[in-house]
């Protein structure tokens, strides 16, 4: 799980501030096993890593018909070549979902030790939200909003092209639309053959 301070997120919102970084989808695996590079903060992933983890995100995509295996396959390509000049891009991913994760804690009005509280009491983020005076809608389109501007950064950036932008928004929406009401101990819907 990713960590900020020294307090886990809970899973809706993990699933909201790692796909706000790109990583929707399955492309989250190699950042949340990170090591970590102090107490309560995750190491940077190598350029490996988040290769892998695209890599693994766009399989996903071709399994469920958003991608055909030539465009998973292009892209694959210029993703690798992309991530290859980044310097210190693992890093810059990290402190990118640290920020996101900070973000969505600043919209539903707590602090990483209420919002595991909370989720432990069986609230979703959607009940804390509406705690801080927000609506279902308003958290869904904050999140999809965080999403988004990271998916047009990754496009702005040459990362991967507009089409491939497209399918990771898409199965982002679909990941929020539901993480916004899980409750402790719902069964998540399932995730590439895992639940």
């Amino acid at each position: 799980m990713i960590t900020v301070g020294s307090t886990r997120f809970v899973r809706p919102a993990r699933l909201a501030v790692v796909a706000a970084a790109l990583t929707v989808a399955g492309f989250a695996a190699p950042f949340a096993a990170s090591v970590s590079a102090a107490p309560g903060i995750p190491g940077c992933p190598s350029t490996t890593e988040i290769v892998s983890g695209f890599s693994k995100g766009l399989g996903y995509l071709v399994e469920d018909g958003s991608l055909s295996r030539g465009e998973a396959r292009d892209a694959r390509s210029q993703f690798a070549a992309w991530a290859a000049d980044q310097k210190g891009l693992g890093c810059a991913m990290r402190d990118g979902m640290m920020k996101s994760g900070a973000k969505v804690l600043a919209f539903v009005g707590l602090t990483p030790a209420e919002m595991k509280d909370a989720y432990n009491a069986g609230q979703s983020l959607s009940a804390m939200a509406a705690a801080n005076g927000h609506t279902e809608g308003e958290l869904v389109d904050f999140l999809n909003g965080i999403v988004d501007d990271g998916l047009d950064a990754f496009v702005a950036a040459g990362a991967f092209d507009a089409d491939v932008r497209d399918a990771i928004d898409a199965k982002a929406e679909e990941h929020i639309s539901w993480a916004v009401d899980y409750e402790k101990g719902d069964p998540a819907p399932e995730h590439h053959g895992q639940k």
